[in-house]
């Protein structure tokens, strides 16, 4: 219902609005400002983290592990068939720890998750060695 005295119509900006308006401003060039500067904390790296590099070496650690998993289980299936060729398997077997050595000769250097669990990594690949040489798989 409209009134003639005009209740239900907007009001117009008046002075009194404008600091209102001009600290909402404010506020939000504040807001985007903070925003910004959280970012860039979260984006660098703390003194702890490790670098690309670091990665790198982590992933190529992981990448001899699963290709000596890899061969070594071609060597398996190989060596549990009653037709396979042994020497096949034997083959197989010294490709899967080449790569083991491979992957346990890269050196580590820093700290954080990503170096322990790099270093996890080299040593269950040493394991997995010392183990095979305790049962006599040297070729």
């Amino acid at each position: 219902m409209n009134s003639a005295n005009g209740r239900n119509r907007k009001k117009k900006a008046s002075a009194a609005d404008a600091p209102d308006q001009v600290f909402t401003l404010y506020l939000a060039i504040l807001f985007a400002w903070f925003r910004d500067q959280l970012f860039r904390v979260m984006a660098a790296k703390r003194p702890g983290d490790l670098t690309d590099t670091d990665y790198d070496i982590g992933e190529r650690i992981r990448n001899h592990h699963k290709q000596a998993f890899e061969y070594m289980s071609v060597a398996l299936r190989i060596d549990e068939d009653d037709k396979g060729h042994k020497q096949q398997a034997v083959q197989w077997y010294q490709k899967g720890i080449a790569e083991l050595e491979k992957g346990i000769a890269i050196p580590l250097t820093g700290q954080g998750e990503q170096h322990e669990k790099a270093k996890r990594l080299q040593g269950q690949d040493d394991h997995q060695l010392d183990h095979g040489q305790e049962i006599g798989c040297s070729f």
